[in-house]
């Protein structure tokens, strides 16, 4: 996703494992834009481990298994994945072939416009949690610095 930061706030009470219920406060930064079909506007991170879409069983929070890094990985994995379009529940069978990967190539690159307004929105209103500030304004303009010092 284009060298992009995402911040997510997890809210979970110290007994977090016992219930997914508990983990439905996952937020992204969003500036209220819409990045990814499973990153709303608002904010909200849809994933069935999460308990914001329905899912298979095994797919959903499993009190006695499941962790927050499953959590994590599976943002970093399944939703900030190379073809984002394809999320979207039905687009695979709905847009096979040169179709399907035409619109996917159209859905990146708009979805690169609305990062660079995210991370625009991200260092002109930082999260002022842990100081994610400083954090932010490191990650981008040092990776700035160092893709120009390539280039």
């Amino acid at each position: 996703m284009y060298h992009q930061c995402f911040t997510c706030l997890v809210s979970c009470a110290v007994y977090y494992v016992n219930s997914y219920c508990l983990l439905q406060k996952v937020h992204y930064h969003s500036g209220g834009l819409r990045l990814n079909p499973n990153l709303y506007q608002c904010g909200k991170v849809c994933l069935s481990l999460l308990g914001t879409w329905h899912g298979k069983n095994s797919e959903n929070w499993i009190a006695e298994k499941s962790t927050m890094l499953q959590v994590l990985v599976s943002i970093q994995a399944l939703i900030l994945n190379e073809k984002p379009f394809f999320n979207e529940p039905g687009y695979i069978s709905t847009y096979p072939g040169a179709e399907g990967q035409r619109r996917s190539k159209e859905y990146n690159e708009n979805t690169f416009i609305l990062s660079l307004k995210t991370m625009m929105y991200t260092l002109r209103k930082p999260p002022k949690v842990c100081k994610l500030e400083q954090y932010l304004i490191l990650h981008y303009w040092g990776s700035f610095c160092l893709d120009s010092l390539i280039s």
